[in-house]
This record gives structure tokens, C-alpha cells and sequence, in this order.
């Protein structure tokens, strides 16, 4: 579950894995967000592979998918739709978001 924490300075938001831990911080110009790069599964790759693309976060922790896919890739979740994210430890032992699930009856 990620949370989304509104500070009491002005356009701050912060988000985190129920854990001071893993912040992320994330920043807003004037109430309207700034994308932020998440990472989406590519399909049909034969091994895990995935693309950082610019995503718009939400209040309530989601974030809406922006940009265009290449028409050589298929991506797990499609631009436009709206993404339930968690934390994840890649390979090069790097962490980022990852799209995990479609965000049902946002």
C-alpha cells in the first residue's frame, strides 16, 4: 500500500511504502502535479524488462500513466491508464516505482 502525506509547507507531498524508510518525494507547482517517472513491465521480452516513463501521481497514491508507447514495444499498462504502484529492487540492485495492478474504481 503506498500513502500519500500532504507536509505543511506549500506544494510538498510525500510518498512512501508505510515506512519513513522509503520516502519518495515527490513535488507540486500551484495544485497541479508534476509527472513523475515510474516503470512499467514490457511483454513479450523473453526476460524482465522494463520501461521508465513519465507518470502523473494522484492524492490517493495512483498515478496515471502519460507519454506514447513505441509501436516495437507492448507495455503491461497502456498510457492513459490510471496504475496502483509499488517499490521494487531492480537487477543493478537500483529502487524505483513499478506498475503493479490497473487501479480498480478510481
Amino acid at each position: 500500500m503506498i500513502a500519500v502525506r500532504c507536509s505543511k509547507q506549500a506544494g510538498k507531498f510525500s510518498i512512501g511504502h508505510n515506512s519513513p524508510a522509503t520516502p519518495l518525494n515527490l513535488r507540486c507547482y500551484s495544485q497541479t502535479m508534476l509527472s513523475e517517472t515510474i516503470h512499467v513491465p514490457l511483454l513479450d521480452e523473453g526476460t524482465e524488462v522494463w520501461r521508465p516513463v513519465p507518470a502523473e501521481p494522484s492524492l490517493d497514491g495512483t498515478f496515471r500513466i502519460l507519454g506514447e508507447m513505441p509501436d516495437d514495444e507492448e507495455w503491461a499498462f497502456k498510457p492513459g491508464e490510471l496504475v496502483v504502484v509499488r517499490q521494487h529492487v531492480f537487477s543493478d540492485g537500483k529502487r524505483g516505482l513499478v506498475a503493479d495492478r490497473l487501479a480498480v474504481g478510481k
